[in-house]
């Protein structure tokens, strides 16, 4: 197909639908703010902001759903970072990119534990997370997402949130939404926050600060944080346990213990505990293993320090037209024991061992499940993230018209890097002696000594990504002309966009290390423009029409691998009454692969063993699973609506209520196999095409013989013939997803007592969830484990009065289904409660006390355990914290 032909991603059968949305959905403007907290009001001066959703300054998204987080409640929230506070906005859920380990899509690639927003449950990277409109470079070694956290949370204005189709306004990503980190650019004066948070065997601090200064002409801000937390291992939580038996699940601990366990001839034989020396294989008893929770000595949260800072600089030259300049920088550097990564498993034993099992009937082969973690200790990991961009420009008035010319540069880079693991290879040459000096006893991994061991401990994994981003726009936006209704205005631009990812994946044996460079690039040029028409306003007001606008925007871009796309929005506000506002969207968006999910060479590439436990089956399978990028992907696309009402009564000053449904086809979706590994075992008939069981038959041979003459197989690594199976995990356009439901929202403001009480509650109730995955029909994953939650929800009841501030906020998540465990498939609904108490001294309290602020913020008040999951751990880390309990005080001063 040729270059322009490969993306017709909009076809003209749709283009009907847009007129009849514009007549049918009888749509808003009006943003909405989160319950705790305040979205942007649009000024209706010429100098009015822009608002997330729209290009046009003065105007909201029109026909979209606006949530909005302030920085009062970003202070509040107790959170540490940004993506903490998001966690907490039920549109967002954590699935597949979360700090503590997730499960969804893309969970596993997450191997330097960031977080990454995701929007409707339909991945991280379906989100676009922009800072003040602008992109940034992506994160992680393997995948494609932004971490909110880099920029310091005391340096954040708002949040802003719409979880609507943006493609035709921001471009790529945006199908799920965009969350835009809109950062403080007029600040005079100084502040200081600093805070420490207590959990049981868990501690995390924050120290952040900033100052700003005007001198008419121009301006200047700068912000700087550092926090800190201490590792949260798997076993400071008595319910944490891949043992999972107590609560009526399965057994998921490894068979790859100490002692081991063997396996000949299709049978398994748990090995006894008999100190040293051989064992006597004809008093071993046939279906017996040995079992060992590998991971509970593992970190559920790594220990981590991170050091950001962010600068906004503005200097009028001449009348009309003015400099700025942004700066941001980030590092993280995380550390902490990694799961599972000191097991042998199926590693054939030549009867030259030293340590040979006596009695071994004639013809039988000897393959042994291990592990070396009680003499070596975990493996650790060690990793840095770090960002920075640099950004400015031009911005001049022209009449009422301005116009923005604007460039940046960024770069984020990351790596991870483990301590020595087990190189198969080093291991099975040991083996094979027959001098009980040198040769392992893989039988009683105990009874070899730690230099003995070492002689092998010699595997390497270190990915290194650098991500780089450069883009230069040109933009303007002003009124063009007036109707009775109001100024019809108009927002045009063209932009630029170069991204490049980089590095090295080193691993293999530290005698002689394999060293996988990556390098792949693209560029992509767009050019975009939306139209405001307010239709009647105050000047035209009638009977049934106070107010009626529409909005048409409209993107095409043109990608050097991936040809063109041409995405529509169009979205409509009708307002019959005061206080009543009715709203409809409809567009389609677009999804270019990340690099890394091109890239065959994409860091952590490579073959991996492991073992799955799959409905409930005590054995687990023993599989070889190929983890890489796929030069052959295609673009993703998707079609969203949504229609909704905004009512602020007349006659009840203070309330709003909102709802909105969405609707959302996403095609083509690129799914990274090597997470749901457990779901292609569970359903293998819908994945024909990547799954071939050890049956003996010819198609395990030909994937024996095609990834053994990969560019990802090392010689000796595998046992292909002790394997159950072979899995072509490599990211795929595996994926459609149909997805709707219900966003609401109730909010009440009132006076009483010489104070102000507000009241408040969101939620997000999905009607469906429907995903297909390789050649299986649609099915409904609705409220089932690594899915969205059929309903969440946050209330809040706070009072503030004479410098007292206080809230309490329940969060809500309903009970579920998973689908992967054949023993417990419920999941029991979790509420945990927040409090915040506060007190801001005034401004006649003195010259140390003025501009003090005092606080106290437990989230899970009643330390509420996570509900039981038979699967992983024995909880869902995507739907709750092992943290527990975490009380915070903090303190913050103005000057």
């Amino acid at each position: 197909m040729k270059k322009k032909d490969r993306a017709s991603f909009v076809s003209s059968r749709k283009l009907p639908l847009l007129a009849g949305i514009a007549l049918l959905c009888l749509p808003s403007q009006g943003a909405q703010a989160q319950n705790e907290a305040s979205a942007a009001t649009p000024n209706t001066a010429d100098e009015a902001i822009i608002v997330t959703g729209s290009r046009i300054r003065g105007v909201a998204p029109v026909g979209s759903n606006l949530i909005g987080v302030s920085k009062e409640a970003v202070a509040r929230s107790g959170a540490t970072t940004v993506s903490d506070v998001l966690r907490q906005v039920p549109q967002v859920t954590s699935l597949s990119i979360n700090a503590e380990g997730a499960t969804g899509a893309g969970a596993s690639s997450n191997i330097i534990r960031a977080t990454g927003p995701n929007l409707r449950g339909l991945g991280s990277a379906a989100t676009l997370t922009v800072l003040d409109g602008n992109r940034l470079p992506m994160a992680g070694t393997q995948s494609n997402f932004v971490d909110p956290s880099f920029i310091p949370s005391i340096a954040i204005e708002r949040l802003e949130v719409i979880a609507d189709g943006a493609s035709a306004i921001y471009g790529s990503d945006a199908i799920a939404g965009v969350i835009n980190l809109i950062p403080r650019k007029n600040f005079v004066g100084a502040e200081f926050r600093t805070r420490v948070g207590f959990a049981d065997n868990y501690k995390e601090y924050q120290i952040g600060a900033i100052g700003g200064t005007d001198w008419g002409s121009g301006n200047f801000v700068l912000a700087g944080e550092w926090t800190r937390n201490d590792v949260l291992l798997a076993s400071s939580r008595d319910y944490v346990s891949s043992d999972r038996r107590g609560s009526g699940g399965a057994d998921g601990r490894s068979i790859s213990c100490a002692p081991a366990t063997i396996s000949a001839n299709g049978t398994t034989y748990g090995v006894p505990n008999q100190g040293s020396g051989a064992i006597n294989f004809a008093t071993l008893q046939p279906g017996t293993f040995n079992r060992c929770d590998v991971e509970k000595s593992a970190f559920l949260i790594p220990e981590q320090e991170r050091k950001s800072a962010y600068g906004y600089f503005s200097q009028d030259l001449v009348a009309g037209l003015s400099i700025f300049a942004q700066g941001i920088y980030s590092q993280r550097v995380y550390s902490g024991p990694v799961p599972g990564q000191s097991v042998a498993t199926n590693l054939i034993v030549p009867a030259t061992n030293a340590f040979y099992p006596t009695n071994v009937p004639p013809g039988t082969t000897i393959a042994v499940n291990t592990n070396f973690m009680d003499v070596m200790g975990p493996r650790m990991t060690r990793g840095e993230s770090e960002l920075f961009q640099l950004l400015g420009g031009f911005k001049a008035e022209l009449g009422r018209w301005e116009v923005q010319l604007t460039g940046s540069y960024a770069e984020g880079s990351d790596e991870d890097n483990r301590s020595p693991g087990i190189n198969t290879a080093a291991l099975s040459a040991l083996l094979a002696s027959s001098d009980p000096t040198v040769a392992i006893n893989p039988f009683l991994p105990n009874s070899n000594s730690r230099e003995k061991i070492s002689r092998f401990y010699l595997d390497l994994f270190n990915p290194q990504i650098t991500n780089r981003l450069r883009t230069v726009s040109i933009e303007g936006n002003g009124p063009l002309f007036a109707l009775p209704g109001g100024d019809v205005r108009m927002a045009i631009g063209a932009e630029y966009r170069d991204e490049r990812s980089y590095g090295v994946f080193t691993f293999g044996s530290a005698l002689a290390p394999i060293s996988s460079p990556s390098d792949i690039g693209r560029d992509s040029k767009a050019v975009f423009g939306e139209i405001y028409v307010p239709l009647f306003g105050p000047g035209n007001a009638i009977g049934g029409f106070q107010q009626l606008d529409l909005l048409v925007a409209l993107r095409h871009e043109d990608y050097s691998d991936f040809g063109t796309t041409t995405n529509p929005k169009i979205g409509l506000t009708w307002a019959p009454i005061d206080g009543l506002k009715l709203r409809g969207s409809y567009g389609t968006s677009f999804r270019a692969p990340g690099l890394a999910d091109i890239n065959p060479n994409s860091s952590g590439a490579g073959i991996r063993l492991g073992n799955y436990t799959i409905g409930g089956n005590p054995v687990p399978l023993n599989m070889v699973v190929l983890a890489a990028g796929n030069s052959s992907l295609r673009p993703e696309t998707a079609e969203t609506w949504s229609a909704g009402f905004d009512f602020t009564p007349v006659a009840v000053p203070g309330l709003r209520l909102s709802a909105t449904y969405f609707d959302i086809r996403y095609e083509n979706q690129v799914v990274d196999v090597f997470t749901i590994v457990p779901q292609v075992l569970t359903e293998p008939a819908n994945f024909n095409d990547i799954v071939f069981f050890n049956d003996g038959g010819p198609r395990y041979q030909q994937a024996v013989a095609w990834l053994t003459n990969s560019q990802y197989a090392i010689p000796g690594q595998v046992n292909f013939a002790l394997a159950d199976g072979i899995v072509d995990a490599r990211k795929n356009n595996l994926g459609i997803t149909k997805a709707n439901g219900l966003d609401m929202e109730a909010h009440y403001v009132f006076g009483m007592g010489g104070g102000e009480f507000n009241l408040g509650a969101t939620g997000t109730l999905f009607f469906g969830y429907s995903n297909a995955t390789g050649t299986g029909a649609l099915v409904s994953r609705t409220n089932t484990y690594g899915f969205p939650q059929k309903f969440r929800a946050r209330a809040l009841a706070g009072w503030t009065g004479g410098g007292l501030s206080a809230q309490a906020s329940v969060n809500y998540l309903g009970s579920y289904r998973n689908l992967t465990s054949a023993l417990v498939q419920e999941v029991s609904s979790y509420t945990t409660v927040d409090f915040d108490l506060s007190y801001t001294f005034a401004p006649e309290s003195g010259e140390f006390l003025r501009g003090t602020r005092l606080g106290v913020n437990v989230r899970n008040l009643f330390d509420r355990e996570p509900p039981f999951v038979d699967a992983g751990f024995g909880y869902d880390p995507s739907s709750a914290s092992a943290l527990g309990r975490i009380v915070s005080i903090s303190f913050a001063k103005s000057i």
